[in-house]
């Protein structure tokens, strides 16, 4: 038996830099480091707006 092969076509590269250049640009500041937190006001207006940014974004779209 041989192990699994995780390589990736090259243009999954170039999406997956897509996405996280939208994240970072669009995620609160701090997002990524260790021990990020945020307050229950800040976790409560992240909740409310993210869905639009994504929307936004084109990243999501309604689903049953």
């Amino acid at each position: 038996m041989t192990g699994m092969e995780l390589t990736y076509p090259t243009d999954t590269d170039v999406f997956r830099s897509t996405v996280k250049e939208w994240l970072v640009e669009n995620l609160p500041s701090g997002w990524f480091e260790p021990g990020f937190e945020m307050s229950a006001d800040q976790k409560k207006e992240f909740q409310s707006t993210w869905t639009r940014k994504l929307f936004g974004g084109g990243w999501i779209c309604a689903s049953w």
